[in-house]
């Protein structure tokens, strides 16, 4: 036995006797014939597959949230959005949310874009989760964990499929931290406002003083304290479309005197036994969103029911903003609730004729004490 190029050769003879015998004299003829023998063996083999083979990337891909929205509707489900790259020919199946606090959201629910035609580039996969919230949830604080299921492109046959095992998974561990979409952020559009009193209906000249029986003027003025001073409108943040003068009162500046209503309601007060307006209130509307006016007389019956000659007038008015929404102020001095008043001293008229219903009527004083008493009784 020898090698040579790549084979095992195996040398050998095979000895062939041949005999015959002959008649004629009796005798056997022997013949002897020898074969040479070589017989090689390939030690060597070169094979291949007819089809060709391809070599893929391991599994790897990445995951990232693009999407974290809470619902304007509280109570409603909010949405995650998570994006998924593979390189071909892997991508994801069968996406579930397996971890998620428990004590705040109820069930989740998802659905995704898959990827398609992507052969030789990457696969993204977008995967939005609906997650049903439970009852007074207000974060979405806490760990979660997404799930998928392995598997490679449909145009790939499962012989062509380097995932050898089916129910291979994926998954991806991420925390969510949200605000407190419970919480309500406040904001209060405050009202400011003044009143002045005036001696003219075109509210020109200013005025503090009066005598019994004249009629006294005034003017309110609202503005928000978002606004400067003065209300402009055309500058304004904060914008008036009307006014509208709700009450009236009048009181003494003496500390816990009790104020008489000369307009209620927008309408004109009576008291008995005279069925008549004694103050003679009326409103005197004006052309700007933010103002409104009103008069009255300053008769004997008031300076007596108050019984001093120095008075505060209050008013409450109510402002309708351009977006139609309402509020009231109220306008009367010594309250830090937006309130602001004017103060007037009234005096006797030169006239005794007219000055003396104040002092000597008895069957009128008698009609002021009962007025006093139920007013008391009133408040």
């Amino acid at each position: 036995m020898s090698q040579d190029e790549g084979y095992l050769i195996y040398k050998g003879q095979v000895i062939v006797h041949n005999y015959e015998w002959i008649e004629e004299i009796t005798e056997w003829r022997f013949i002897q014939s020898v074969l040479r023998i070589k017989i090689r063996f390939q030690r060597f083999i070169s094979v291949h597959i007819e089809s060709n083979l391809t070599l893929f990337a391991s599994f790897n891909f990445n995951a990232h949230i693009t999407r974290q929205i809470v619902s304007l509707t509280q109570g409603s489900p909010a949405l995650v959005e998570i994006v998924t790259i593979l390189q071909y020919p892997y991508k994801l199946s069968n996406g579930s949310l397996t971890l998620y606090p428990s004590t705040k959201i109820q069930s989740s629910n998802t659905n995704f874009e898959d990827c398609s035609g992507y052969q030789n580039n990457t696969c993204k996969q977008r995967w939005r989760i609906s997650l049903h919230l439970a009852p007074d949830t207000c974060t979405l604080d806490g760990d979660y964990k997404m799930e998928w299921k392995r598997m490679c492109d449909s145009s790939l046959t499962d012989a062509m499929c380097p995932i050898s095992n089916n129910n291979l998974t994926a998954s991806a561990n991420f925390k969510l931290k949200s605000e407190d979409f419970c919480a309500e952020i406040r904001v209060d559009v405050g009202l400011i406002g003044s009143l002045a009193s005036y001696e003219d209906s075109q509210f020109l000249l200013t005025r503090n003083s009066w005598t019994v029986g004249r009629r006294a003027y005034f003017l309110v003025k609202a503005n928000s304290d978002l606004n400067s001073e003065p209300y402009n409108d055309a500058t304004a943040h904060i914008k008036f479309s009307k006014t509208d003068l709700i009450t009236v009162s009048i009181r003494s500046n003496k500390t816990g005197s009790i104020p008489i209503r000369l307009l209620e309601n927008g309408n004109p007060v009576t008291y008995e036994p005279s069925e008549d307006p004694f103050a003679q209130v009326q409103k005197i509307p004006q052309t700007a969103g933010n103002t409104v006016g009103f008069s009255f007389v300053f008769t004997p019956q008031i300076v007596t029911l108050l019984s001093s000659k120095n008075i505060i007038i209050g008013a409450e008015v109510l402002v309708t903003y351009e977006d139609s929404s309402q509020k009231r102020i109220l306008l009367e001095s010594g309250n830090d609730r937006i309130f602001y008043a004017t103060s007037v001293s009234v005096k006797d008229q030169e006239d005794d004729k007219s000055s003396t219903i104040a002092r000597t009527n008895n069957a009128y004083i008698a009609f002021v004490n009962m007025f006093l008493l139920l007013l008391v009784l009133m408040y």
